[in-house]
């Protein structure tokens, strides 16, 4: 199968929906996905990022990743780059910069870097 071609959506069965661990790599907290390769093709980038059940998912620049709500924000081939946009103490929006290292886990927090920007409130992401 060609991995640029676009996923089709399955059917689950009732069994595999009830199971503890989800099927989507916007299921798993960052740390607990691997970055393990990535492709270009054109002015389009993927990573392919592998959860640990051991599925790898292909996504690009926009896709959904980790529980917090990211999006994927940059593709190289050392890694990717995911931006969660959450709310401070003060009610301000903040954008966190998180990203994942190609290759093999550290064992210490995993393989994701984390970066928080300071951003003023975006009464866009108010409504």
């Amino acid at each position: 199968r060609n991995p640029f071609d676009d996923m089709r959506t399955s059917t689950i069965s009732a069994a595999a929906a009830t199971d503890a661990e989800p099927s989507s790599p916007t299921g798993y907290a960052l740390a607990r996905l691997q970055m393990v390769g990535a492709m270009h093709r054109g002015d389009s980038a993927f990573a392919l990022v592998q959860d640990p059940r051991g599925t790898v998912h292909r996504v690009g620049i926009g896709d959904g990743l980790g529980r917090g709500g990211g999006r994927v924000t940059g593709v190289t081939f050392d890694g990717l780059e995911v931006t969660e946009t959450h709310r401070d103490e003060a009610g301000r929006w903040r954008h966190r910069v998180r990203r994942i290292a190609a290759g093999p886990a550290r064992q210490s927090k995993g393989n994701v870097v984390e970066q928080e920007r300071k951003d003023q409130a975006n009464e866009e992401l108010d409504q």
